[in-house]
């Protein structure tokens, strides 16, 4: 494998990664909620990409622990947009993919998590070279929002946003039913945003749908008000 690794990094192959696999509207998957920034803008990962996901991870961990020491460094020239890396992701102890979302400087850029949808700032020193073995599986974190809702008041508070994130507790996993799929246009790189309900079957009483409860809770309204 060591062989292999080196002989990859001598192309210089940086590349993007193959976007993730959007679901037809209609369906119906489990998924799991990532990044939540509003109830508007979120990402999320279905649990079959998950498992698979979880799977590279652990098999990327042990081939970057145990080339740590042999890894080259990532050449000036290859650290532009949109080209994909490992990382070492400390807050959660494990190896990740990234592409670049931004360079800031010489020495620094914004990362993008393509397994979270997050970003986050790192130096440049730390990109290592992303094996082709690690390239297989798409990017599995999918831009989304809540179908037919809006804030009540213009704009989402931030106490709207901190209770859509209590509402997508880490690992639970919610059904979610594609709505729509369009084009995002904040950015040419994630090109689709689904508009999704989220559904808490958790309650042996009662589904909750995230939406609905938002609403009720007075911090949305359904967009056709």
């Amino acid at each position: 494998m060591k062989g292999d690794f080196f002989n990859f990094v001598s192309d210089n192959h940086s590349g993007p990664l193959n976007p993730p696999i959007i679901p037809p509207v209609g369906k119906i998957i489990d998924v799991l909620v990532e990044t939540v920034s509003s109830p508007t803008n979120f990402w999320i990962r279905p649990e079959d990409s998950y498992n698979a996901w979880v799977e590279l991870i652990e098999e990327m961990d042990e081939f970057y622990s145990e080339q740590v020491s042999n890894l080259q460094p990532v050449k000036p020239e290859d650290i532009m947009v949109g080209a994909s890396f490992a990382f070492y992701y400390e807050d959660v102890e494990l190896w990740q993919r990234v592409t670049i979302n931004n360079k800031i400087s010489s020495e620094s850029v914004a990362l993008f998590l393509v397994d979270f949808g997050k970003i986050i700032t790192a130096d440049t020193s730390l990109l290592c070279y992303l094996a082709p073995q690690f390239r297989k599986l798409p990017a599995t974190a999918i831009k989304s929002k809540l179908h037919d809702i809006r804030p009540t008041f213009g704009d989402w508070t931030p106490e709207d946003n901190l209770r859509f994130q209590e509402l997508c507790e880490p690992n639970k996993v919610f059904k979610c039913r594609v709505e729509e799929a369009t084009p995002d246009l904040i950015k040419d790189r994630e090109d689709v945003r689904l508009s999704v309900r989220l559904l808490d079957t958790h309650d042996p009483a009662k589904d909750i749908d995230l939406a609905t409860l938002l609403v009720v809770e007075g911090r949305a309204k359904m967009n056709e008000e």
